[in-house]
């Protein structure tokens, strides 16, 4: 079961970087799509067989991938805000922002 759990929570990182830069351009929305469907699905599967083994982990895996859903959502096509530091989230940003001009 924990196995299950830390498998869905790996996206923490991504997450994190995106609320930091307020763009979700770290974040696959077809995955996304994928992990939210999968763990509904055995979700409900699990609930129907009456299994909280089964029913468990997944409630768990879908209640992140809906929070990571709505980064996308919310997040998805907003450019990375101004860091304190200055620039917009370090070098990569800015080479990614010059790379999207060309």
């Amino acid at each position: 079961m924990s196995g299950c759990i830390s498998h869905k929570a790996h996206e923490a990182p991504e997450q994190s970087t995106v609320l930091r830069e307020r763009s979700a351009r770290v974040l696959n929305a077809d995955v996304t799509a994928m992990m939210v469907l999968t763990a509904l699905a055995w979700t409900l599967y699990g609930l129907s067989q009456d299994n909280v083994k089964i029913w468990g982990p997944n409630a768990v895996g879908l209640a992140l991938a809906s929070v990571q859903a709505a980064l996308v959502v919310l997040l998805g096509g907003r450019p990375p805000v101004p860091s304190p530091q200055g620039g917009a989230g370090g070098h990569k940003a800015e080479a990614l922002s010059q790379a999207e001009e060309v």
